[in-house]
């Protein structure tokens, strides 16, 4: 827009002017000097932290550079990182197109521990299934983002007596974005309540032993129980042919098992 105050010379104030037209101001190509981009760790972006002076910036106008790409996402050393335009920042940046420019850094891998979650189970039953949990996963990366597989092993077995036991995790994981630690997990064998166990007085057993959760050898279903004898610590009826024994006094405990002597009027033995 022009107006009168746009006018100049000596009759100049014997005139008014209004007038309008339209033109381009175009952004002001910069550049930038001593770029320099911060290695770090894996986090699934292409972000890059960079440093450098701009070169043509108007005085008075705020144009700051914000930051970089990296070339991809992944771990690796000497990654192009690049800035452009893109990567002003401040009030003034849309007055200003950037040169591109490169220059590199480093992606570290991320530590990812991969643990074995901690099991139980009742002494003389199988091991259960064991799994693991990962720690250190980013951006929405998950365990299907890893080749490989797990081993899990312990030395606990069936027949083992009531403790702990370590599940040891190893495996053959890999990935170029993580250094993969493997960390053991612990398996609890649980020894069943048994007659030694004061809150199991007065408790009924049946012949499964399966009222308090019990295991045991030598059971028979069916079976005449007819001048039975029974060690100490125990007193016993028949139902339906199957022996209902009954904890009356604290007994004997082995390895987490109920242990009982009973004998029939034929002389066969159940434990």
């Amino acid at each position: 827009t022009v107006t009168s105050g746009d006018l100049n010379g000596t009759d100049a104030g014997n005139y008014t002017l209004t007038a309008t037209t339209t033109a381009d101001i175009t952004a002001k190509t910069i550049t930038v000097s001593g770029l320099t981009a911060g290695s770090r760790v894996y986090d699934g972006t292409k972000a890059a932290a960079v440093s450098g002076t701009l070169d043509g910036v108007i005085g008075g106008d705020t144009v700051t550079l914000s930051s970089g790409t990296f070339d991809t996402k992944n771990a690796g050393t000497g990654k192009m990182v690049t800035v452009t335009s893109g990567d002003l920042n401040g009030t003034d940046a849309g007055n200003y197109v950037l040169t591109t420019a490169t220059t590199k850094a480093d992606i570290t891998r991320a530590s990812l521990n991969v643990t074995a979650n901690n099991a139980s189970r009742y002494a003389g039953q199988a091991n259960p299934a064991f799994t693991a949990s990962y720690s250190g996963l980013v951006n929405g990366d998950t365990a299907a983002s890893l080749s490989g597989g797990l081993t899990f092993s312990t030395v606990a077995t069936t027949g083992c007596p009531a403790g702990s036991y370590a599940i040891t995790l190893t495996g053959t994981l890999a990935s170029p974005n993580y250094t993969i630690n493997y960390v053991n997990g612990v398996l609890t064998v649980q020894r069943h309540a048994g007659a030694t166990d004061p809150a199991y007085i007065g408790a009924v057993i049946n012949a499964d032993y399966t009222a308090a959760g019990l295991l045991g050898s030598g059971r028979r279903y069916g079976h005449s129980y007819d001048g039975l004898v029974l060690t100490s610590g125990y007193s016993a009826h028949t139902s339906g042919g199957d022996l209902v024994l009954t904890v009356v006094s604290p007994g004997v405990n082995t390895g987490g098992y109920l242990s009982a002597t009973m004998f029939d009027s034929s002389g066969q033995t159940d434990n």
